[in-house]
């Protein structure tokens, strides 16, 4: 980790992300806590799929790609370059993975999120570190 920090090495932005999320949750802040964790759940969703796409393809797939709505991305696109192990993982979660992100629209588009509970957090912090630790 120290020689990482030496070299200018910086953590990938989900992970930033999933820690700002469980420091949220730590203070009690659980709307912007599951705003953060659903962030950090799609951001390595789409870099993973990102990385994994050929070279040769056109500037306009990747960028459809790239703005898909992440449900898509989650049901289809991301499944797609998991290894049977990751996919097996993905299956177990994924229901939570989508409570999470339908929190996390809630919170977005009306402003908050009235039966958000610690245990529901303490899960969609569960469900975060598992996914991104398919990769």
């Amino acid at each position: 980790m120290s020689d990482a920090l030496e070299d200018g090495l910086k953590p990938p932005v989900f992970n930033d992300l999933m820690f700002d999320g469980e420091e949220h949750l730590k203070t009690g802040d659980l709307q912007r806590a599951v705003v953060d964790l659903a962030v950090a759940c799609e951001s390595f969703m789409r870099i993973m799929v990102m990385q994994q796409l050929p070279d040769n393809l056109s500037d306009a797939l990747r960028k459809y790609i790239d703005e898909a709505n992440i449900r898509q991305v989650l049901n289809h696109f991301f499944p797609e370059i998991l290894n049977e192990d990751e996919s097996r993982l993905l299956k177990r979660i994924n229901s939570d993975l989508q409570r999470l992100f339908a929190a996390r629209n809630t919170i977005l588009h009306s402003g908050y999120k009235e039966d958000l509970t610690l245990s529901d957090c303490q899960k969609f912090l569960d469900v975060t570190r598992k996914l991104i630790s398919i990769r």
